[in-house]
């Protein structure tokens, strides 16, 4: 028997986005002293948390990064960082946007629910119209939780009003989704939005 949803609730990174922007990254690589990919990838994720939780600013956490590259930044290199990053993922999938907004109709509710810092929220109310899709927004910074603390998704579930079990999480981390899973949700890993699509006509119910 299918499942029936009433919430649809996506992650926006590397879901309603593309992957990170290469070009971009690149970019703050070269910014950064020519670090090596590696190198710069691991000194990217190590304050990234607490950055997306805000419990650190952009200058904190890009002096953090630059420091475990060697490298100062100063006020206008962390400038130049900070657009960069923006930059990088703000390459929207256009396939998923359309997909998102032809279940208007058909599910009561929409949520967007990311892990993003306060530099992420401001290109988000400043330049995605689309927000105007979700009924609900749980950006991390704004609410110092972050995914796959149950905490988050319980507010989410709260904004939504409706039953843990009548909503489907969509993450491209496997973690995050059984995050989700933990305090009662439905959960998909996305790959893709083909897999998506396949994964809702064969289990669920779309109802509002």
């Amino acid at each position: 028997m299918k499942k029936r949803i009433t919430s649809l609730v996506f992650d926006f990174g590397n879901v309603i986005t593309l992957p990170q922007d290469a070009s971009a990254a690149a970019a703050m690589a070269a910014a950064l002293g020519g670090a090596e990919r590696g190198a710069l990838a691991a000194a990217y994720a190590a304050g990234r948390d607490a950055y997306d939780r805000g419990d650190a600013g952009p200058a904190e956490y890009w002096r953090g990064v630059g420091e475990r590259l060697g490298v100062r930044v100063d006020e206008a290199l962390l400038e130049e960082l900070k657009r960069l990053d923006v930059a990088s993922w703000f390459n929207m999938n256009e396939a998923m946007l359309a997909f998102i907004r032809a279940r208007r109709g058909e599910v009561r509710r929409l949520a967007l629910l990311s892990n993003t810092h306060e530099e992420g929220v401001r290109q988000l109310k400043a330049n995605a119209p689309w927000l105007a899709d979700f009924d609900v927004a749980i950006l991390s910074c704004e609410h110092r939780l972050l995914k796959p603390e149950p905490a988050i998704f319980r507010l989410c579930l709260e904004r939504l009003g409706e039953a843990a079990e009548d909503c489907l999480f969509i993450d491209d981390l496997a973690v995050n989704v059984e995050g989700a899973r933990a305090v009662g949700m439905r959960g998909h890993v996305f790959t893709g939005l083909a897999g998506l699509e396949a994964e809702l006509a064969a289990g669920y119910e779309l109802a509002r």
